[in-house]
């Protein structure tokens, strides 16, 4: 934890980079103030490095999307875009479906269907076998239940490289080849959207609050020379702080992904300084270090 003496300076940090009004700092909670802190002192960490890689961390955070209250966004999407809600009550209930196998290592996705559950159908737990509206994770179970259904809708908080989501679609075809599937994510990134619909699924069946480009490599802000020495600098930066040393500092896959959702696992496809494991000499972490190893 932070010393009293650094509060002060921690504060100052905050004002002077217009950081204290970013969704990201701005919750007064315990969580967050460790987040404020580990950031903090990994910013004075990188100054005394290179002065160039402190602007750009910096740069980053200001882009972060972070999600602090989900039930209430998702209450406010709902509402405000009828087609999203229409996309899971039109016509049969369809069967809602975690796209991984593991129920453990779907414990942000669950979180998800909880509350979707709950805004779209009024129910206020899980509604597991014989309702009317299914909730299974990706097992022969599952697959034998959906053999008979006509429509599935695939549930995941984020979506990277889409990889996680072809598997899925590949198993519940092979179980059921007549079946539509349909693809519900707070988040997509770009890479991952096009991912899936070029492997089959129509683009009007794939519903998302939003949809994210790579942060550097996208980037309509700067050249082609620029963002290569972005990438040179994360990439050093990371090598110095992080433990693993054959990461390139843009997330998995390089998905130069920056998103994350309030008491959910950290993707880990995102820019890898804020999520990986540092070396034990320093006394701060990682601002949103992953629970599990669940690659998206």
């Amino acid at each position: 934890m932070i010393k009293e003496t650094e509060i002060e300076s921690l504060l100052i940090f905050l004002q002077k980079h217009n950081l204290n009004e970013l969704e990201l700092f701005k919750h007064n909670t315990p969580q967050m103030k460790i987040v404020m802190q580990n950031f903090y002192k990994l910013c004075q960490a990188i100054l005394p490095i290179d002065s160039s890689s402190y602007d750009l961390i910096i740069e980053l955070v200001k882009q972060f999307h972070y999600i602090h209250h989900l039930s209430d966004l998702l209450e406010e999407k709902l509402l405000e875009n009828p087609n999203t809600k229409n996309f899971f009550t039109n016509n049969d209930h369809p069967i809602l479906l975690l796209a991984n196998e593991d129920q453990n290592s779907s414990s942000s996705a669950l979180t998800l269907m909880n509350i979707l559950v709950q805004k779209l159908y009024g129910l206020y737990s899980i509604p597991y076998r014989n309702r009317e509206h299914t909730i299974a994770i990706l097992n022969q179970k599952a697959l034998e239940k959906i053999s008979k259904e006509e429509k599935i809708i695939l549930i995941d908080d984020f979506i990277g490289t889409g990889n996680k989501i072809i598997k899925a679609q590949k198993k519940i075809k092979e179980a059921a080849p007549h079946i539509t599937i349909k693809i519900f994510a707070v988040c997509i990134m770009d890479e991952g959207f096009n991912s899936i619909i070029s492997n089959g699924i129509l683009q009007e069946d794939v519903q998302y609050l939003f949809l994210k480009n790579k942060v550097i490599s996208d980037s309509t802000n700067m050249n082609e020379s620029e963002k290569k020495l972005k990438k040179k600098k994360l990439q050093s930066i990371t090598n110095v702080f992080c433990i693993n040393k054959k990461l390139t500092g843009l997330g998995y896959k390089n998905s130069e992904a920056l998103f994350k959702i309030n008491s959910h696992n950290t993707p880990n496809n995102i820019i890898d300084i804020f999520h990986e494991d540092f070396i034990p000499e320093h006394d701060f972490c990682s601002i949103f270090p992953r629970i599990k190893k669940n690659k998206g």
